[in-house]
Parts: structure tokens; sequence; C-alpha cells
């Protein structure tokens, strides 16, 4: 069911984006190398959604503070009340020590969320030069089906920013400077499928000035 909404015939004044950081402290999802899946994308989720000046994108998140702890239904849900132009899921993986890299997912009849895969992805390798497991189809239903693409009614994507379980990557994912090359492409990526998707008009909103290292709430870093 998920990604066909959008059409580029049919230009919203704000698009409304839905960034969804994947499970909570309760539920936390894969662990590795002294990170938390759950927190990790949390923070990533918060970054990115600090790169949208409010009147510029009209972009929700599904976990807005740390303890939220939305049910998958309860994220499609959202996604759809809202009327929802793209959705965007944030996860981190777990494996065999040695594998690595990231990889993207989309609904297997997507089109769209297919192009938005591939557009994203390219995006992270190129920004933080990690392995490229490239981009998967979920399944239609079972096991494997991933809710949040299956049941959105918009392009939807969910992204795996790397193996907590590998300690080279685990390094990477705690580097201050390694997130925000991430940020930086997940960021450029979103404004790349919006405008694939005709639902921006302009190429130069596609690189939103960032003054400085910034932590989820838009706050300046020290070092």
């Amino acid at each position: 069911m998920s990604g066909e909404r959008a059409n580029p015939k049919l230009m919203p004044e704000r698009p409304v984006v839905i960034v969804d950081a994947g499970h909570w402290p309760e539920k936390p999802g894969a662990f590795g190398n002294g990170l938390a899946e759950h927190a990790l994308v949390w923070e990533i989720a918060g970054r990115i959604r600090a790169r949208f000046p409010v009147d510029d994108r009209h972009v929700v998140l599904t976990r807005p503070r740390y303890w939220s702890k939305p049910t998958l239904q309860e994220r499609v849900d959202v996604c759809n009340a809202l009327k929802a132009e793209f959705f965007l899921s944030i996860h981190a993986n777990a494996g065999p020590p040695a594998a690595r890299g990231i990889e993207t997912f989309h609904y297997r009849t997507s089109r769209n969320g297919k192009k938005c895969a591939e557009i994203i992805q390219d995006e992270m390798i190129r920004h933080t030069g990690a392995p490229d497991r490239g981009i998967h189809k979920d399944t239609e239903s079972g096991p494997g089906s991933l809710k949040v693409l299956k049941d959105t009614h918009c392009p939807a994507v969910l992204v795996e920013v790397g193996f907590l379980t590998n300690e080279r990557e685990a390094e990477a994912l705690a580097c201050e400077l390694y997130i925000q090359s991430l940020v930086t492409a997940i960021h450029r990526g979103l404004l790349l499928c919006l405008l694939e998707l005709g639902l921006v008009k302009e190429k130069s909103n596609l690189v939103a000035p960032v003054a400085g290292l910034t932590d989820s709430h838009g706050r300046p870093i020290k070092h």
C-alpha cells in the first residue's frame, strides 16, 4: 500500500514529512559496543528535525521526547492522519561482529519508495564512506514485513545507519563528526526526495546553511 500518493501536479504549500526514530527505552532495539539503538536514532532524528526551519518544512517526529513510546500502529496512524507526503524511519543494525555497512528498505511495490531509498542510500554512502549494503524490498506480510513501510499511505523508507555490533562501525557512530556527516546526508537525501516527488520547487533549498555543530535541540556544541 505504501508509496504512491505523491503527485507532482498537486504540490502542497507545506508537505508533511514524518521522521521516525525506531524503538524506545523500554523496547530498545539493538545494543553493541556501548551503544543503544533507541538512543542513537532518537538523537539522529532530532538533529535532522533541527535542520529544517519551522517556516520551511513541516517535519513531525514520532518520538518528540526521549521517553516517547509510540507503537508501530501509532506511528503509522500519525503519518496517515496528517496525510504526510513522506515517511522516514531511522534504525541501527545488529549482527555478526564482522557485519558492517548502511542499508535502506522500501515497500516492495512502491516505485516512489524505491526511488527515495536509492537517493537517501546514495547520500549516506557518499557523505560517510561506509560500506554500501544497498537497498532492499520489504516483504508483503509475515515476520519480515516492516509495518511502517507497508501501512503508511505515502512513500516510506527505513534506513539502517550501521551495525552497533561491529567495533569499527560503533566507534564511528559514537564520533560527533561522523554523526554530523550522517545527519547531513539524510537531511540532504530527504530534500532531494521531496524534489524528486515534485513537492519542492527550488534546488536552492537543497543545502540549508548550518552554522557549526549542533545537538538535537539546535544548540551549538562546544569543543
